[in-house]
């Protein structure tokens, strides 16, 4: 499980805005997490809602061509939005994260 708490003890102002911002998006594609869904649905979501909140927050230029905030985006955040749980953590990498959500699977939202 991932946690994210500033060493300080107290998020500067800045800080407290990003930690919203990505706490915002993650509420966002758990929000997806339905049957019919994909991972690859909820990571298209989140990079695109990634890109918003960044530009919101003066990170990435507000006029920014979508391939080019597509890219920025993608580099700021180079992970998948989760995966799936098997019997262990990450034994699951066959399968693939367009196949539509089902009743039973497990999956993360990171």
């Amino acid at each position: 499980i991932t946690r994210t708490w500033p060493v300080s003890g107290r998020f500067s102002e800045p800080q407290a805005l990003l930690y919203q911002a990505v706490l915002d998006v993650q509420k966002a594609c758990l929000s997806q997490c339905c049957t019919g869904m994909s991972l690859e649905n909820i990571y298209s979501l989140m990079l695109t809602l990634i890109g918003q909140k960044l530009q919101d927050l003066g990170v990435l230029p507000a006029r920014c061509p979508d391939a080019q905030l597509a890219r920025a985006v993608r580099r700021l955040c180079p992970h998948h939005v989760g995966h799936y749980l098997g019997m262990d953590v990450h034994d699951t990498p066959e399968v693939s994260r367009s196949l539509p959500l089902r009743p039973g699977m497990v999956i993360t939202i990171e």
